[in-house]
């Protein structure tokens, strides 16, 4: 029998479900949360997505009675919209900023402001900056944590891996 899984990050925790490839039955599930998050400021440290999943990961192969190499293939669904501010050596620099975490509003009105308005945003890049944004969540680390800033070397989305 073929097993495969799929991995879900969200914003509450990590959820694993193995099943059957041909069937589609489930045989193994596995949850674990996340550090509670709350808007306005609603971040999480990214090394307890990993830890999430590892936990999740071991409950679903051990009902599935599976070891890791029996599992044919994995689909991971993450977060959208969140900031994981990375160094040069892939550490993360502080705690994620979740796609809920409004902080960065006042950061979406300039972003806009420096286009001219919504409708030149939408033109140009098909879509209008709002505090969930990748982006604006970028402008506000930029403004409000410039010693992070400067030791930025990549950003990446909420996931985990």
């Amino acid at each position: 029998m073929t097993l495969v899984a799929g991995v879900d990050c969200s914003t509450q925790s990590t959820k694993v479900e193995i099943r059957e490839a041909e069937s589609g039955r489930r045989v193994g599930s596995g949850r674990s949360a996340h550090p509670p998050a709350v808007p306005p400021r609603s971040e999480q440290p990214p090394h307890a997505w990993w830890d999430a999943f590892e936990s999740a990961w071991a409950a679903a192969l051990t009902e599935a009675s599976a070891r890791p190499g029996e599992i044919a293939a994995i689909s991971v669904a993450g977060q959208q919209h969140g900031l994981v501010a990375l160094d040069a050596n892939d550490e993360p620099l502080r705690p994620a900023k979740l796609w809920n975490d409004t902080e960065s509003a006042p950061d979406a009105g300039w972003l806009i402001a420096q286009l001219g308005d919504p409708a030149a945003w939408a033109k140009r890049c098909g879509s209008v900056p709002v505090a969930a944004f990748t982006i604006t969540k970028l402008s506000w680390l930029h403004r409000s944590e410039p010693d992070v800033w400067a030791r930025l070397a990549r950003v990446c989305l909420p996931t985990i891996g």
